[in-house]
């Protein structure tokens, strides 16, 4: 047994002292281990929990972050397609840390394959039409690659799903970023800049009373 395997070992029969079983207890110390930016442990451990239940959805998911955060993106990309093909089990995809599908496009822009991550992060978007940092990123991906009609499409999609949604603090910072670059993107194409709504307006200076620049 090496010093890593060892090191987890131990930490997961701590966890399962206090009533946790054993694919959770795997879980949680790879959890743990990658906000402590222990890569290696975390993908250790992730992959453990996943060996005992491989077809539970947020422990893909994890060690497919874990593995995006290691910059290995072609892994990560697998862990979130296995992640989808069971539909997202166990995920709440509304959420930035439980969508695959960003995370996924994410790491398919850092290998390249543009393409396809433009198609995912629009099949991520007809799934979750509430997921903000989704319009940003594909909208951001288009402007990068001179689609600027294709990313005024998708800011404006953005900002109408924001006023179905009504999202909380970090929905509207999001909401916020896609305006500025929704003026970007209309003036590359000579249009005039986008004008709040009032309501966007009142969203602004809610943000700004919660200390939120």
């Amino acid at each position: 047994m090496s010093e890593l395997e060892a090191i987890v070992a131990a930490e997961v029969r701590t966890k399962m002292s206090a009533g946790v079983l054993l694919a959770d207890a795997y879980f949680s110390v790879g959890y743990c281990a990658r906000l402590d930016w222990d890569y290696p442990k975390a993908i250790y451990a992730l992959s453990k929990a996943i060996a005992i239940h491989p077809e539970n959805g947020l422990y893909l998911q994890a060690l497919g972050i874990a593995y995006a955060d290691s910059n290995e993106n072609g892994k990560a990309v697998e862990c979130f397609r296995a992640c989808l093909s069971l539909e997202c089990r166990g995920l709440t995809v509304e959420l930035e840390e439980e969508n695959p599908y960003f995370h996924m496009g994410w790491c398919l822009e850092d290998l390249g394959r543009l393409d396809e991550a433009e198609q995912v992060y629009r099949e991520g978007l007809k799934n979750v039409p509430s997921h903000y940092q989704g319009f940003l990123r594909l909208g951001q991906l288009l402007q990068c690659r001179l689609k600027f009609d294709e990313a005024v499409a998708v800011y404006e999609s953005g900002i109408g799903s924001c006023e179905m949604h009504n999202p909380k603090a970090l929905g509207r910072i999001v909401m916020r970023d896609i305006r500025h670059n929704l003026d970007r993107a209309r003036r590359e194409l000579g249009y005039e800049t986008y004008a709040p709504t009032p309501e966007e307006k009142r969203l602004d200076v809610e943000l700004m009373s919660e200390g939120i620049r």
